[in-house]
């Protein structure tokens, strides 16, 4: 996966996960070789490879973006708790509605859950103080369970017309979760 600051190769990369998505409008996931996403993105098969190491690796490179740049925003703010990490995952998925819900449609919701998983740790960690005797189980139980409710609930209710509907996905969370959860996080009372 190419990490620098080339503006012609971010032009690339934009072009070539455009592409697969196009592809992906018309086809199983599986179906699609990277021979195809070169025609589509109109490049050679020596600039996707030195971009993306597969086609794996595309749909990693976009939904980490999807993910960053949604808590980027997000975690500079002082006390984070977990209703603000539950409406930032939520916007992860709201702000990209079309291709989530392409991916799930092709059999892809594994990479969505594992990149959520990720942001989820990412934000956990700021949230759990160092000392905190547990604090590795719980951010691997919170990134684990709500990267995985997340996407129940966004499979079934979510998107644009659903985000009014989160209340069950709440109550769902305040009672899997302990009452005093956010005593836990930095800040917390």
């Amino acid at each position: 996966m190419y990490t620098g600051g080339n503006p012609i190769a971010l032009g690339s990369r934009r072009t070539i996960i455009d592409a697969l998505f196009v592809l992906l409008e018309e086809k199983e996931y599986r179906d699609i070789p990277v021979k195809e996403i070169c025609f589509e993105s109109k490049l050679s098969r020596q600039t996707v490879y030195n971009l993306f190491s597969s086609k794996d690796d595309i749909l990693r490179d976009y939904l980490n973006d999807c993910v960053q740049s949604v808590f980027r925003e997000t975690l500079d703010k002082p006390n984070l708790d977990l209703d603000l990490m539950l409406e930032t995952c939520m916007a992860v998925l709201v702000e990209n509605e079309s291709r989530m819900k392409l991916l799930i449609k092709r059999g892809r919701e594994e990479m969505i859950a594992g990149a959520i998983f990720l942001g989820v740790c990412n934000f956990a960690e700021r949230m759990f103080p160092e000392k905190e005797p547990s604090r590795d189980y719980n951010i691997a139980f919170l990134s684990g369970g709500l990267s995985q409710s997340l996407l129940c609930w966004f499979k079934k209710d979510g998107g644009s017309d659903g985000l009014s509907n989160t209340a069950e996905l709440e109550d769902f969370l305040k009672k899997a979760l302990p009452a005093d959860i956010n005593r836990y996080f930095k800040g917390g009372a």
